[in-house]
């Protein structure tokens, strides 16, 4: 079955000072599993998760009451028999127009990725740039930030096997195939690499540090060496394993408090950048009067 990307707004600010956009997907693209508090010890079954609550929405918003919180998800099933989601390509040409009928690109943005999801935003934000539609061609110029939880920038030895996570068995399906390495995962992170270097787009990298348990066999999903991209700044979460990684437990957790860390260094900046631009704008007015 075909299932078209979706987006769901978190919350609601009439003049966001910024745009943060959590685009947090696991392999299934599942969002609220990403979001939602973790209740169990790392490794356990993800069905044991409590799903009630969208910590986004509960935490982020209060922190950074003027940001614009939008969800992503896509269906990108693990095994060629679970059903097809739609092509790579077209998926995250998908994602780009309804984020650009959002309105999303107006202003400075955030990305905050899960494993696959993180892939699917480095494809987004190098071919908007590419776009002649200015729409698309803002979520890359306006792209303030990306948040990256066991993203396999070099890819994933579990592609290569057939399954990913829980699935075990049958083919790959053309999502699934993006996680070998190979010079597409290559070209995505040298292009994201030259933003971050150039300053543009600031990156904060999370690593799992505990291994997860597909069926019998205990394994890191994705391992160090390919969650961190090469640039920006880099954590090991040693409690939570590749499910849990984006859960925080509380707002303690370094998978929480890390990342406010970092947004909210990102939004004094881009605060201060919006008053000094304003301030040069009324000099110029003013000189013009004169």
């Amino acid at each position: 079955m075909n299932t078209a990307a979706g987006m769901q707004q978190l919350r609601h600010a009439a003049c966001p000072a910024l745009l943060l956009s959590p685009y947090c997907l696991s392999l299934d693209g599942a969002t609220r599993d990403c979001h939602s508090f973790s209740r169990t010890a790392p490794g356990q079954a993800r069905e044991s998760l409590d799903r009630s609550v969208c910590w986004p929405a509960s935490w982020v918003a209060k922190e950074i009451p003027d940001a614009r919180l939008l969800s992503l998800e896509y269906a990108a099933p693990a095994s060629g028999w679970e059903g097809e989601s739609l092509p790579f390509r077209h998926t995250v040409h998908q994602l780009m127009e309804k984020l650009a009928a959002a309105g999303v690109g107006q202003r400075p943005v955030i990305f905050v990725c899960h494993s696959m999801g993180g892939l699917v935003v480095k494809d987004l934000l190098v071919s908007a740039k590419a776009q002649k539609d200015e729409r698309l061609r803002r979520l890359n110029t306006n792209a303030a930030g990306a948040v990256f939880y066991s993203v396999p920038h070099a890819g994933s030895r579990l592609a290569d096997w057939g399954w990913y996570l829980r699935y075990i068995g049958g083919a790959p399906a053309k999502h699934v195939q993006q996680l070998k390495t190979g010079p597409h995962l290559e070209e995505l992170n040298a292009a994201v690499r030259a933003m971050c270097k150039s300053g543009q787009l600031p990156v904060l990298s999370f690593s799992e540090g505990q291994p997860t348990k597909l069926g019998y066999i205990p394994t890191h999903v994705v391992p160090h060496e390919s969650a961190y991209p090469g640039y920006g700044d880099f954590v090991v979460l040693h409690d939570h394993d590749h499910i849990s990684v984006c859960k925080p437990s509380d707002q303690a957790d370094p998978a929480y408090a890390k990342l406010m860390a970092f947004l909210h260094a990102r939004v004094r900046t881009l605060r201060k950048e919006r008053a000094d631009a304003a301030a040069s704008s009324m000099d110029h007015m003013e000189a013009a009067t004169m």
